[in-house]
Parts: C-alpha cells; structure tokens; sequence
C-alpha cells in the first residue's frame, strides 16, 4: 500500500485542530464566536472534500463570500485533497486573512516554518521569527485561543540558519 506524503494541510490534521472549536462541541454561551462559526465551515468544506473530488466543484461550493472562498482554495492548495501547491496556499491564507478570518494568520505562523517559505522569507529581510510571531499576534487579535500557546513557543521553533535546524514535517495542531 502506498502512503501518501504529509502535507501541511492535511485533512487528518485540519481535523483535529478544527473538530473542538465546532458548534456541537461548544458549551452554551460560545457557540456564536468568529473562530467557532469559522471552525464550522472549515468543517463543511473538510467533509465536502472527502465526499467530492474535484478541486473545482469544492471551490464552487464554497464561493458564497471571500473568507468562505480562500479558506476552501488555501485548504485545497495545502493539501487537503492529496496535492500540494505551498505559493497557493499562502496566497489563499494571506487572502482568507484580509477577509478576515481567525484561522488563517494562525495557519500562515505555522506554515513560516516550513523550509520553502522560510526561505523566501528570509530572502524578504524578515527572520523567521518575527514573521510568525506577527501572525500570532493578528490571531491573537482576532480572538482565536490557540494562538497565545503558538506565540509562546515562536523563538523555540523558529528557523535557526546557523544550525540548519528546519523543521522537517508540518502539523498545524502541534506547532
């Protein structure tokens, strides 16, 4: 049996990290926050996926208002479907940020730490650090709880180029 590779966006991961936020596992009174009623639809489009295959019928489906729309391409690009395209996927974060979402800055801090993107940051002028670290913040901002444990532990796993230590593998739950 083949194994397909680990993608940074896969949908086991993408699952777990989303499934306590959902509404039906809320306990009353937070069942109506921005990173609940976004966890729900990162949830629908995760279960769309596993039912339909075409990457263009889920981006259809899913292209109702611009957060709903670059969250399903940047899970698409990430790899929820099995193909990775990394520029896409953080194109389509940066996007999902601008409209707003709480999970996506969250998501772009962890993905700073993947080698092609760290890279492209470092020939930027910005350390690796710094860059996640302000995405943290801005999901911290925007109210999502997981993002004051990922800005604690941001100089911990950074990039470090003097000791080539890259991160080898991605999960957004972990981070």
């Amino acid at each position: 049996m083949l194994s397909m590779p680990r993608t940074p966006l896969n949908i086991r991961d993408v699952d777990t990290a989303v499934k306590p936020w959902i509404r039906e596992n809320q306990p009353e009174g937070l069942a109506e926050t921005a990173v609940v009623e976004e966890a729900d639809m990162i949830f629908q489009i995760l279960r769309f996926v596993e039912v339909v295959s075409s990457p263009s019928e889920v981006l259809h489906t899913f292209s109702r208002n611009p957060l709903e729309s670059h969250m399903a391409d940047a899970l698409l690009a990430g790899g929820v479907a099995g193909d990775l395209d990394v520029p896409r996927m953080v194109q389509a974060l940066r996007a999902a940020t601008t409209a707003g979402s709480a999970w996506a800055p969250l998501w772009l801090g962890d993905v700073e730490a993947l080698p092609s993107v760290a890279e492209a940051a470092g020939e930027e002028g910005i350390s690796v650090a710094s860059s996640r670290r302000r995405w943290y913040l801005e999901a911290d901002a925007r109210g999502h709880p997981d993002a004051r444990q990922r800005l604690t532990g941001v100089t911990q796993l950074g990039f470090d180029r003097s000791t080539s230590q890259r991160p080898t593998g991605f999960n957004i739950d972990t981070l």
